[in-house]
């Protein structure tokens, strides 16, 4: 017993880190961190849903069933503080803007809802 007890606490829990989707498995993710893990499951609020592509950066947790993915490294630019931006590997854009417009793959919608930016096709 007491050699169990100094082997586990010279032992250290596993960390937090990030790691890179290296592929999508069946609706999971394989992700390469200081150790490969494959069938890491993806976590997101409620209603919300996204399969990282692979070369995305996430940050990984430890559990007691294997590590899970906490989120996506999301990328700012272009967005002032308190806006929110959706978007989608294949380009599709939504923008929830501070003065109330939503941005939507180059449509403006105002908060009166007038729509800004389309052209009628002939």
């Amino acid at each position: 017993m007491w050699l169990t007890q100094q082997l586990l606490s010279r032992g250290r829990a596993r960390e937090n880190e990030r790691g890179r989707v290296t592929m999508n498995e069946n609706g999971s993710l394989c992700v390469s961190a200081a150790v490969n893990e494959r069938r890491v499951e993806a976590y997101a609020p409620y209603g919300y849903t996204s399969l990282p592509p692979a070369g995305s950066q996430v940050l990984l947790i430890p559990c007691a069933q294997g590590s899970v993915c906490a989120g996506v490294q999301g990328d700012p630019g272009g967005l002032s503080a308190g806006e929110v931006r959706l978007c989608s590997a294949g380009g599709a854009r939504i923008v929830l803007k501070n003065n109330g417009e939503i941005w939507l793959n180059g449509l403006t919608i105002t908060p009166s809802g007038e729509i800004r930016g389309y052209r009628k096709e002939e």
